[in-house]
């Protein structure tokens, strides 16, 4: 065989043992995600995850370790799947409790504040479930072992990969935005990790999704006729870590003035149209004026009108953990 002949004979064979090697890689985690739901012992006796089960999969995990209440991270969803595990936990006796996050986006600070919540409170042990027991069962993992077991957040970090099959990027999901947040922030403060006690004072004292945290300033007291449209002035600043896009052409920010709360976007009723803002980048700490007209109001009284930015088709920044501003209107 020339050396030509043997080259290609080499390169053949790294080849398939490249294929075989995908193919059996490609295997083991579809059995493991699949037909064994991603079920993991988080920290032995106390917390353990999975994918959704079935409640055939519930009732046979929890006659083997005792559960004692489950905490459901995809929310409620009306459907018979959902009927039957909930009830099937009635059955057993189990406390289960639903919290909604996306698999896609970092936790809003409510979403986190509650999280950190159910993992310090839930009766023990438990079981942490997601639809396939990867991002958000593995988010809520590392704050179990940090939590309960005592773990550092680098070392609790790692086992997200080491032990549960997590192949998500480290930004680009709920797992990853959150945590990179977190890093960003203890290395602009020139501090570790640490553990539990860093992480949580972070979590409910500085935590900002991405860039979703404005300050917006309105006057505090406003008397208008009734009938008559006023112009107000506002003054946003970004109190983030960073950029607002004002400039990016593919998203859309706004003012909104209502009453009620923005918190879950519906306030109970917006006061005029919403001001779009054409600015470049806000960076973190800089203001920009926006003039907002409030429509005309029919009814004489007293209203408690609250101003939010809103990043059009995707959020209100009061459901991210932003301060609502609040201004007490007075119609003669």
């Amino acid at each position: 065989m020339n050396l030509k002949s043997r080259a290609s004979l080499l390169k053949k064979i790294v080849i398939s043992s490249l294929f075989s090697s995908a193919l059996i890689g490609i295997g083991w985690i579809g059995y493991v995600r699949i037909w064994q739901k991603n079920f993991n012992c988080v920290i032995p006796g106390q917390v353990y995850r999975s994918g959704q089960p079935s409640p055939g999969d519930l009732g046979k995990w929890t006659r083997k370790y005792g559960f004692r209440s489950v905490l459901n991270l995809r929310g409620y969803w009306s459907n018979q799947e959902y009927i039957a595990l909930t009830e099937t936990a009635q059955q057993l006796g189990l406390m289960h409790v639903d919290l909604e996050l996306d698999a896609k986006r970092a936790p809003t600070r409510s979403q986190l504040i509650g999280l950190i919540q159910h993992i310090e409170t839930l009766p023990r042990p438990f079981l942490i479930y997601c639809r396939a027991g990867i991002d958000r069962s593995g988010l809520a993992s590392v704050l179990a072992l940090m939590a309960v077991a005592g773990k550092r957040y680098e070392e609790a970090k790692e086992a997200l990969f080491d032990q549960w099959q997590y192949l998500g990027g480290m930004r680009d999901n709920s797992t990853g935005a959150l945590f990179a947040a977190y890093e960003e922030f203890c290395s602009l403060k020139g501090r570790g990790t640490g553990g539990w006690t860093g992480f949580k004072e972070w979590a409910i004292d500085h935590f900002r999704p991405y860039y979703y945290y404005v300050m917006i300033k309105a006057p505090e007291k406003l008397t208008l006729s009734i009938g008559k449209e006023e112009e107000i002035s506002l003054m946003v600043t970004n109190g983030s870590y960073r950029p607002i896009p004002f400039a990016d052409p593919d998203k859309r920010f706004t003012v909104a003035a209502f009453l009620g709360s923005s918190v879950e976007d519906k306030p109970d009723r917006e006061l005029g149209p919403r001001v779009s803002i054409s600015h470049r980048n806000l960076m973190p700490g800089e203001s920009v004026q926006v003039i907002f007209r409030i429509s005309p109001f029919q009814t004489r009284g007293r209203y408690h009108v609250g101003f939010d930015l809103i990043e059009e088709d995707r959020t209100w920044f009061a459901r991210q953990g932003s301060p609502i501003s609040r201004c007490d209107l007075t119609i003669n």
